[in-house]
């Protein structure tokens, strides 16, 4: 998916509407949280030209946006996992479209049952497709 011509038009239209929200989730004192997908376009805008991102950022939204990659733990009802509901709740409530992108969501570790040897192979590929996750990202 990373290599395809569409998939990377969708993440650059994704992570614009991503920085958009951000200001309607200030207003709600929400924390949102990429998909992998927008997170991609977020370290390639930082990388490509830090000032550049600075100056963007505060064209659009008024201050510098801070990129923390410290926070992991997606465990049920923790941190990152409530505030990825809010955002899909968010984006869903404003742009009127689920938040999802086959083979680009959130990173992180699948759930722990996921190596249990009961997971049948297709459900784990599945799983992994649309967390964007493991070796089968195409």
């Amino acid at each position: 998916n990373f290599f395809k011509d569409g998939f990377l038009r969708q993440g650059l239209a994704q992570y614009t509407k991503f920085l958009q929200l951000r200001r309607i989730a200030n207003t709600k004192q929400v924390t949102i949280v990429p998909t992998y997908q927008i997170d991609l376009f977020w370290h390639t805008h930082i990388l490509a030209n830090m000032q550049g991102y600075f100056d963007d950022c505060k064209q659009l939204l008024g201050y510098i946006l801070h990129h923390d990659d410290s926070l992991t733990d997606r465990s049920e009802g923790g941190v990152l996992d409530t505030s990825f509901r809010e955002t899909q709740e968010l984006w869903q409530e404003h742009y009127g479209e689920a938040y999802k992108c086959p083979g680009g969501m959130y990173r992180g570790e699948p759930p722990k049952t996921f190596y249990h040897a009961h997971w049948p192979q297709q459900l784990r590929e599945q799983i992994e497709w649309e967390q964007g996750v493991g070796p089968y990202i195409n």
